[in-house]
Parts: structure tokens; C-alpha cells; sequence
């Protein structure tokens, strides 16, 4: 859309739905044989509260599928030490991610240069001590960790991105798009992805994308059988 207008100082908003990990160790499951009779399990849990202004969304996941390999560096020991070691602590580990809302942030931007290039200026999100309760919660379940193990992903590791052509009820600036999709200032230019989407919710949202496709869609079809 800028390339196209070739509007290289546009600087349009960008969001994504960050999310950190921490791994988690049952210690009742340390030198437990692995469950052979399935490959993967997850436990989805919510947060709402004083915390955070948001609802978030966290997932406990099973890392049974490791490889004792990929932890061959990850413990002060010998390279044979390393791999008994993960034999035993592999069964005890699984992976919290949990996930924040996605919102608008004036450091948050994209744009091009005269070339294309992308520009891109993301600022990450600082942990908001929401991390630090919901191990403390987690330890009731037998599931212990640190906020030292609390890693946040970088800007542009989310699985889906929004804002750039923010869907509003009245658009009046350009790159706006109203409820339908239909490009401000434009009288045929739909868009159905979720660069329409003014915030992310606290998770992926593939099938809302697919949702909010499918009806643009239908209202094109509409337009076009009148």
C-alpha cells in the first residue's frame, strides 16, 4: 500500500501479541519414564486481575518431544553427565507460555524506504509482574520456576501481526479502513487480514483472521452479485 502510493514517510501502527516463556519442573516427575503412548499435551490457563488491565491467555505445554540433544549444553556437566541428566529431568519439564494483548504504542511503526525496504521500530514489552504471581500460583500444582527463568520473545516472534490499516466505525485518514474493510478513500480496495485488527487479543488468532476473512469476503460477493 505505500510502495504502491509510493508514500515513503508514512509511518503506519504495528502490533503483535508478545508472550514469554519459563520453564517449569515437577519435582515429583524427576526420573519418571517418558509417556510413550502419546506425543502432545497442553494445559490452557487465563489471567484476569489487578495485574494487568487485560485478560492474558497462558499455555503449559509437555516437552516430551525433546531430544536429550538439545539440552547437551544447557547443564555444567560433562557431555555424558549432560545426557543422563536430561534422561532424567526431561519427564519433570514442561513450558509455560503465557501471552499479553496486543496494543497500540506510538514507538510501534512500520514503513518503507525509497527502495521498499521495510522499516520497522518495535519497542519490547517490559514484564508486568504478572509472570511472578502466576508461578506462585503454579507451585500449588506441584509446577516450580523462577522469574530468573523468564524469558520475553523478541519484537517479531509473534505468529501474527495487526494495526497497520486499523478497522474504525467512521474512517477519516488514510490507511483507515471501515468495519467492512473497505480502504478509506478508496471505493473497491477491501482488506481482510488482520492488519484491519486495532488491537490483539492474548493469544494467536488464526481463526479469528479466518472469521473476519470470510465475512469481508461475503460482503464482496454481495456488492458484486447486485
Amino acid at each position: 500500500m505505500l510502495y504502491a502510493n509510493r508514500d515513503f514517510d508514512s509511518r503506519l501502527p504495528l502490533i503483535e501479541t508478545p508472550c514469554l516463556y519459563a520453564p517449569l519442573v515437577s519435582p515429583r516427575r524427576i526420573g519418571a519414564p517418558l509417556d510413550k503412548r502419546s506425543f502432545y499435551s497442553q494445559l490452557n490457563l487465563f489471567y484476569v486481575g489487578p495485574l494487568w488491565s487485560k485478560p492474558l491467555v497462558g499455555m503449559i505445554y509437555a516437552v516430551d518431544g525433546l531430544l536429550r540433544s538439545d539440552l547437551l549444553f544447557k547443564f555444567p556437566l560433562s557431555v555424558t553427565g549432560c545426557l543422563v541428566a536430561a534422561k532424567y529431568l526431561l519427564p519433570a519439564v514442561k513450558l509455560l507460555q503465557l501471552y499479553y494483548p496486543g496494543e497500540p504504542n506510538p514507538s510501534n511503526t512500520l514503513g518503507i524506504d525509497s527502495t521498499g525496504n521495510l522499516i520497522l521500530r518495535y519497542a519490547a514489552l517490559p514484564g508486568g509482574g504478572v509472570e511472578s504471581h502466576i508461578l506462585r500460583v503454579l507451585r500449588w500444582t506441584g509446577h516450580w520456576s523462577s522469574t530468573r527463568f523468564v524469558r520475553f520473545s523478541k519484537p517479531g516472534a509473534s505468529v501474527h501481526y495487526g494495526g497497520p490499516l486499523p478497522m474504525t466505525e467512521s474512517p477519516t485518514r488514510k490507511y483507515e479502513t471501515n468495519r467492512n474493510g473497505l480502504l478509506s478513500g478508496t471505493k473497491a480496495i477491501y482488506v481482510g487480514d488482520a492488519a484491519t485488527f486495532p488491537r490483539l487479543p492474548a493469544k494467536n488468532l488464526t481463526f479469528t483472521i479466518m472469521a473476519n476473512a470470510l465475512r469481508i469476503g461475503r460482503i464482496i460477493r454481495a456488492d458484486l452479485v447486485r
